[in-house]
């Protein structure tokens, strides 16, 4: 606490040391918006984690092992936290404990024959297999999650997409530690028909489209076209059929709406069934073979007649 500013104060390396810890990388000389966005998020994040109390050996629980589903967890294990790291247990952000798969960890030892035979005496007794002077843990972030709130579309734990939010017209509100925009205007950019089909992976995309569109600050594109992530379409399994999905697909995404192709907010990609895209009329009939991007838009909406 400093009585001056009559704020709260840290010096800015343990911060950074801190956000590193919770997954948070800030470029060295970055203490602007996104540093503060970062600071901001991960506190939110972590605001209900108590803080730890002070440990002695008298009083410290001893680490605890049980099996949990496919997993060996581990809890009350800080003063043994690097060991498990080095045998490939994971910190679980939400369980607040170390993880293994049981599959995993018994191919750790031999000594290991039933899942009950796994200890953390035994554990503590397994050469590392991972080199800890590499290999830094970062606990697990929760994904992004998009909400609807009145008017506009929110993005909370929106920290790893916020450059792409950005590009979208999206804008930081603080007190809420969320990025917010007009769902209309969400709505349009993204070509969705519904704010209930806009997901974090299609604000992803598409911001990513507008940043290779427009650059910092709005200048000319920064990446030449043969640089971008170019349309590419692949036949996939959906609703029990074969379907063809064009992915990286903002920048054509008129016309596959127009070919009749639907937007997948689950696998983020704009869809329609194979049989109906090969009744695509156009100067050269489509087949499985030759159906690319190029030919598939140089057909047009309507189908054969007669067509298979």
């Amino acid at each position: 606490w400093d009585p001056q500013t009559a704020g709260w104060a840290c010096a800015e390396a343990p911060v950074r040391s801190w956000l590193a810890s919770a997954g948070r990388e800030v470029q060295e000389d970055d203490v602007g918006q996104d540093f503060q966005e970062a600071v901001v998020e991960t506190l939110e994040e972590n605001k209900d984690v108590p803080a730890a109390p002070a440990r002695s050996p008298e009083t410290a629980m001893p680490p605890t092992i049980v099996v949990e589903g496919d997993q060996v967890v581990v809890r009350n294990s800080y003063d043994i936290k690097d060991q498990l790291r080095g045998i490939g247990f994971r910190f679980n952000a939400d369980s607040k404990a170390w993880c293994s798969p049981v599959e995993d960890v018994m191919k750790l030892s031999p000594e290991f024959k039933r899942d009950s035979d796994i200890t953390v005496e035994t554990l503590l007794l397994i050469q590392p297999t991972v080199d800890l002077t590499v290999e830094r843990e970062k606990p697990s972030q929760p994904p992004a999650k998009v909400v609807l709130n009145g008017d506009n579309i929110e993005v909370l734990n929106s920290y790893a997409i916020k450059d792409q939010l950005r590009a979208l017209g999206f804008r930081w509100v603080q007190d809420r530690a969320v990025w917010s925009c007009d769902a209309n205007k969400v709505l349009e950019v993204v070509g969705a028909g519904d704010a209930s089909e806009v997901t974090a992976e299609m604000l992803r995309e598409v911001g990513e489209s507008k940043r290779v569109d427009t650059g910092a600050g709005g200048q000319s594109a920064y990446l030449p076209n043969k640089d971008r992530p170019q349309p590419h379409l692949e036949v996939i399994e959906h609703n029990e059929q074969e379907a063809v999905a064009v992915y990286n697909s903002y920048d054509i995404k008129d016309q596959l709406r127009g070919l009749g192709f639907r937007w997948n907010a689950e696998k983020a990609v704009w869809t329609r069934p194979l049989v109906e895209v090969l009744q695509l009329a156009g100067a050269t009939p489509l087949s499985r073979d030759s159906l690319t991007v190029e030919s598939l838009l140089a057909m047009d909406a309507s189908p054969v007649e007669g067509g298979a």
